[in-house]
């Protein structure tokens, strides 16, 4: 999957643990192509730089990273905030209000919030001397 949503290379071997799978091949090129045109543009990049963020919370380094993130569970967290703004799209369909951009960029400025509190808290951490206070 990150070759869908990343610029990626499999280096190793491929193996199924139960000897049971499938292999699919799609040419993520052409895939990001169509949906960069799709309605669903928003949520699919939404969706890549969650894929993105879990897997570098996952691995130490880019080098490390596996393509065999991507578990039911990984999924199911990235797809958490994806599913909140399709709820809010389509509640707003309901009242004749939606606009998926609206929705997407409700979310990326939700997202900074975020980002502003984690930065603040680090700076916190610091006192004027730039050494770590310990608690």
């Amino acid at each position: 999957e990150a070759s869908l949503w990343l610029s990626w290379e499999h280096h190793g071997t491929m193996t199924c643990a139960d000897h049971t799978s499938y292999l699919f091949q799609l040419d993520g090129a052409n895939f990001r192509k169509i949906m960069v045109r799709s309605d669903q543009a928003e949520l699919c990049a939404m969706y890549a730089r969650l894929f993105h963020k879990g897997l570098m919370e996952a691995y130490i380094t880019e080098e490390e990273a596996s393509d065999l993130f991507g578990s039911d569970e990984d999924v199911a967290q990235i797809m958490t905030p994806i599913r909140a703004v399709i709820r809010t799209s389509n509640l707003m369909a309901d009242f004749g209000h939606f606009s998926a951009v609206w929705a997407f960029q409700v979310w990326k400025e939700w997202l900074q919030e975020q980002k502003d509190e984690r930065r603040r808290s680090k700076r916190n951490n610091f006192n004027f001397c730039g050494r770590r206070e310990v608690s």
